[in-house]
């Protein structure tokens, strides 16, 4: 007896679904780095802990934050090579122990936020003029604050915890974009740092955090960061593991536009992913959905050392032509582009604002950040 219509439309059954969604990564490049089945405890939380170091070391490199020499290239599948902060150069390796030390947190499940804080005043290392930021999720039952007090329907957070898991496959093409979206933002979409700016890693830990936890390299601090009011954000992108979540963000006083930025970034990742072969999940713009980015306060890092290092020749390493190509063509005509050499200056805040600012919310969890102790190298070694 044929089978009917209906039986025939259905589609694969919850079965098979769930195979597929269990069906391991075999690209050997991509088993060297992440694990190769991405649904479980043990190896979402490694693949997040290890996500996070190989973005923030393309930011560092494409910002040009630490010179060239401390990145080694590396795979993460057969045809995307990322740049990686290298453990046989000094700075890169003492960069790269902040990054594993807030890797514990992630690890722990205090973890909720990790900045890399860019700020051109150092004595005021907490009027950011540029960030990064690595927002966590995670699927362990503990509510969050932002989620149960319904005051912001339209956060990150929100959004992120909405996203559900589609399979290690799915995982890693959502970070193979992401990280595409870092070098097109860094190479093309953000102006050039000043040379007298710095920067510094800084976390923030989750409201159920005992208060004497705490991680190697990072000391507690009073503040996160702050931002100048209207400045620019977009989303670069977002993943979401087996139990794990993240979304990725830049705010910057060098970005001109967060909508005109995300729909560049969209129309990038879209013509890459064809390109590419690679499944498309919807990234959490920001403008598309309407969120207002406001000034708020988060935890200080680690300041690399910037002016110094560019005067250092850099080793020859493997070429990236399609970086190159970016970098070429964000440099056609930019000279007659005026530099931006100091941050918005902040709107006097009005009598109401004062009032506001000395009233505190009742029974608000105490917030706890951090940050690393500034990094000092005015040498970098050549290997």
């Amino acid at each position: 007896m044929p089978p009917d219509g209906n039986a025939r439309n259905s589609g694969p059954s919850f079965e098979q679904r769930q195979k597929n969604l269990d069906e391991p990564i075999t690209n050997s490049k991509w088993t060297t780095v992440f694990p190769q089945n991405l649904s479980d405890e043990v190896s979402s939380q490694r693949f997040m802990v290890r996500a996070v170091f190989v973005a923030f070391s393309s930011v560092l490199r494409y910002r040009k934050i630490l010179p060239e020499h401390c990145f080694r290239s590396m795979y993460i599948t057969e045809n995307v090579k990322v740049k990686s902060l290298d453990y046989k150069n000094s700075i890169g390796c003492t960069v790269a122990s902040k990054l594993r030390s807030a890797g514990e947190a992630i690890k722990a499940g205090y973890l909720d936020e990790l900045a890399l804080v860019v700020y051109l005043d150092e004595k005021d290392e907490d009027d950011a003029a540029e960030v990064f930021t690595w927002k966590m999720h995670y699927d362990d039952g503990i509510p969050y604050a932002e989620l149960s007090s319904g005051s912001d329907s339209d956060s990150s957070l929100v959004r992120l915890a909405a996203v559900k898991y589609e399979g290690s496959h799915k995982v890693r093409d959502q970070f193979v974009i992401m990280m595409r979206s870092i070098i097109y933002l860094c190479v093309k979409l953000l102006k050039p740092l000043p040379e007298t700016a710095s920067a510094n890693f800084r976390i923030k830990f989750r409201d159920h955090t005992p208060k004497d936890y705490s991680v190697s390299e990072f000391h507690d601090s009073q503040t996160f960061y702050r931002l100048p009011p209207e400045i620019q954000s977009a989303t670069i992108g977002n993943v979401r593991s087996g139990l794990h979540g993240t979304v990725l963000n830049c705010t910057s006083i060098y970005l001109e536009d967060t909508l005109d930025a995300e729909l560049k970034l969209k129309k990038m990742t879209e013509e890459y992913a064809d390109n590419m072969g690679l499944s498309q999940s919807e990234i959490l713009y920001q403008s598309f959905t309407s969120h207002d980015v406001s000034a708020r306060e988060s935890p200080p890092a680690v300041e690399v050392p910037r002016a110094a290092s560019r005067h250092e020749e850099p080793e020859a390493m493997e070429v990236d032509t399609e970086v190159v190509a970016l970098e070429e063509s964000s440099h056609s005509g930019s000279t007659k582009e005026k530099k931006t050499r100091g941050r918005p200056k902040a709107a006097p805040r009005t009598k109401a604002q004062k009032i506001e600012k000395k009233k505190s919310p009742m029974k608000a969890p105490a917030k706890r950040f951090g940050r690393v102790h500034t990094l000092t190298g005015s040498s970098p070694d050549k290997r």
